[in-house]
């Protein structure tokens, strides 16, 4: 997730930049507002693409692991029940 998080960045940075590339081949008088009004677009999308990411992916690092992997006896005896056991099992 996170190289796609970043690919995603640097694909909207390239936009950015070619669009305000565009944006000073034009009209000097326009091109503070234009300048303006693209930096805003660009925010908004970072700003989606950062809430996207954290939506889906943010939570991972808060869950908690589940009981039975936490008790190292339980966990051994669902991987390995014939070590446990009372008896030979045939």
């Amino acid at each position: 997730p996170i190289r796609f998080f970043n690919k995603s960045v640097y694909l909207l940075q390239k936009e950015f930049h070619c669009e305000l590339k565009e944006l000073s081949k034009g009209d000097k008088d326009e091109f503070q507002i234009k300048m303006t009004n693209l930096s805003i677009k660009y925010n908004e999308q970072i700003k989606q693409l950062v809430g996207m990411f954290k939506h889906k992916y943010g939570g991972q690092d808060k869950r908690e692991p589940p009981d039975i992997l936490c008790d190292p006896i339980s966990f051994n005896l669902l991987h390995d029940p014939r070590h446990y056991s009372f008896g030979p099992l045939f």
